[in-house]
């Protein structure tokens, strides 16, 4: 058995699981790869902890003169959700031999 790289220090619950989960997965040993992937990770744990604060207080927060503004963390869970994308996207986790998801592409 091959022994996994832990988790960096800093990352949170879901980072550390998305961690082990793509190096169950995939062989990644480089560097750079596993810097990509810290990134990922740690993107992943800033989307949820603002995802648990848009739970918390909803998507849209009182002003003071009574209206309605868009909670800050809505903004914060998509950005990291893109970050964290975009850094799983670079690491080219691809397996080609998994079925496609949705349905084939029908041509009349």
């Amino acid at each position: 058995m091959i022994d996994l790289p832990e988790p960096p220090d800093h990352l949170g619950e879901h980072g550390a699981k998305l961690w082990r989960s793509v190096l169950e997965d995939w062989d990644i040993s480089t560097g750079d790869a596993l810097a990509i992937l810290a990134v990922a990770c740690s993107a992943c744990d800033e989307m949820h902890e603002a995802a648990a604060i848009i739970k918390e207080h909803g998507i849209a927060l009182a002003t003071r003169t009574g209206g309605l503004k868009t909670n800050p963390a809505c903004a914060v869970e998509r950005s990291a959700r893109a970050a964290m994308l975009r850094a799983l996207s670079q690491l080219n986790l691809r397996d080609d031999e998994k079925p496609k998801i949705g349905r084939p592409v029908t041509r009349i």
